[in-house]
Formats: C-alpha cells, sequence, structure tokens
C-alpha cells in the first residue's frame, strides 16, 4: 500500500499561494513577524503577476523569509522556507517538495549563529529495497545551505559545525505546509502571554491551520489508519507488511 495522500500539485501550490495572501492580509502578522508579512504580500504579487491560476502547476512555489522571537534567550530568529516543483511536463507528479526552518542564536556577537537546521521532505523515488531507503515523507537534519539562505549571507562556515554532509538518519514524519510550520514555530518560540501565542489563538489564523490539517494531514492518517485495518490481521507471513519497515518507506 502506497502513501498516496498529497493533492495533486496544482492545489498544494495554489493552496500555498493562498496562504501569502492570509499572510499578508493579517494585520497581528504585521503587527508582530513584520518581515514575514512583507514578504509574503511580495511572493504573492509575483504569483499574481504572473497568472498562476492559469498553469499553477507548471510554475511552482517557493518562499523565504525570516520569523523574529525576541522573548526567546536562545533562539532569537529563524529562517523558513518552502520548495515546490513538478516533474516535467506531468501536472500529476512532484519533483521536490521540501520544506525547513534553521534557527539562529547569538554567540559572540554574531547574530548569524546556526543553533539547529531541519527539512521535511517528500521523497517521490521510488524505493527498491536496496540501500540508501529513505521514508516517504521524513525529517532530516541538517540539511546543506539552500541559494535562498546563502542570499541572506549565510555561508558553509555557519553550518559546518553541523556536519551538512551527513543526511541519516532520515526520520518518517507526517507532511506540512507553509502554514503548519509557520504555526509550529510562532508556538514553540512564542510564550503565552506574547503576541505570537495570541496571534495563533485568533479565529482567522485557527481557520488556516483547520484547512490545511484537512488538506495534508487527514489524508495521510487516514491512510496510516487504513492500512492498519487491511493489512495488520493478515496471518499469512509472506503477505504481511510492517508499518514502520514497509508502509512508511512506500514499498509495497
Amino acid at each position: 500500500m502506497k502513501i498516496a495522500v498529497l493533492p495533486d500539485p496544482g492545489e498544494l501550490i495554489k493552496n500555498e499561494i493562498d496562504t501569502l495572501k492570509v499572510m499578508g492580509d493579517y494585520t497581528r502578522l504585521h503587527q508582530s513577524q513584520e518581515r514575514l508579512a512583507a514578504d509574503a504580500i511580495t511572493q504573492y504579487q509575483y504569483y499574481s503577476t504572473i497568472g498562476f491560476r492559469k498553469a499553477g502547476w507548471k510554475v511552482g512555489f517557493s518562499f523565504g523569509s525570516w520569523l523574529e522571537f525576541p522573548e526567546s534567550s536562545i533562539v532569537k530568529k529563524a529562517w523558513i522556507e518552502s520548495l515546490i516543483t513538478v516533474k516535467g511536463e506531468d501536472p500529476k507528479q512532484y519533483d521536490m517538495i521540501t520544506y525547513s526552518f534553521t534557527l539562529f542564536g547569538v554567540k559572540e556577537k554574531s547574530e548569524n549563529h546556526v543553533l539547529r537546521k531541519f527539512h521535511i521532505d517528500y521523497s517521490n523515488s521510488p524505493n527498491t529495497g536496496r540501500p540508501p531507503l529513505s521514508p516517504i515523507f521524513h525529517l532530516q537534519t541538517p540539511g546543506e545551505l539552500s541559494g535562498a539562505l546563502r542570499e541572506q549571507g549565510i555561508t558553509d562556515d555557519h553550518l559546518i559545525h553541523l556536519t551538512p554532509s551527513l543526511s541519516e538518519p532520515r526520520l518518517s514524519c507526517p507532511p506540512t505546509t507553509l502554514a503548519l510550520l509557520t504555526d509550529l514555530l510562532l508556538r514553540e518560540f512564542g510564550y503565552d502571554i506574547s503576541p505570537l501565542s495570541k496571534l495563533t489563538r485568533e479565529t482567522y489564523w485557527q481557520h488556516l491551520i483547520k484547512k490545511d490539517e484537512e488538506l495534508v494531514l487527514k489524508p495521510y492518517f487516514n491512510a496510516c489508519s487504513q492500512f492498519f485495518n487491511d493489512k495488520a490481521d493478515k496471518k499469512d507471513p509472506e503477505q504481511h507488511q510492517s508499518f514502520s519497515q514497509d508502509f512508511l518507506y512506500g514499498q509495497g
């Protein structure tokens, strides 16, 4: 059984572009995350200009911006990035889906000290049973520097202490979206009384989160549940598949 839970590329890309509009229109986001809101407006205007709705799947999606955490004693800012591309001329097949975030702190007067760097990726390459295998949806750290991060002045030297050449282990995880990942960071590094915490509890923001949960999380967890309903009770060991060894890796 495959984890065929993602919407078509055009639908997911449209969802992410619509998220940019929501971020750009959200007054409280402007108040606490000015750079993120401004970048969302700029990128949304770009997609509007090129006429995304006519052939959005060909355009793909890319976005990167900064989040700031003035009340955190360790993590001062984070770079969040999303990239979605489609394979060739096939509107139904993804080439790449990757979301990443990089956490920065202050060390020896440098504001660009990298504390952590994570990627949440979708692997559409067939797992043939030969190593290295990777879960279809997986989290890994740290990953190499993106071009967008380099444009922000981050170099390989900023990342060398995290051993970027080491990609393993790749840990299975649910799919995500720009909104879900942004929400995670705002809640993790916001305090109960902070503007960030208030931002994520407002109805306007929660509507965005629930919409994305329905789009990518509900199908994923339904597929996980269906695996156990369909496969786990089989008694023939030759037919039995493991959830952790087979299903999550796209085997079977």
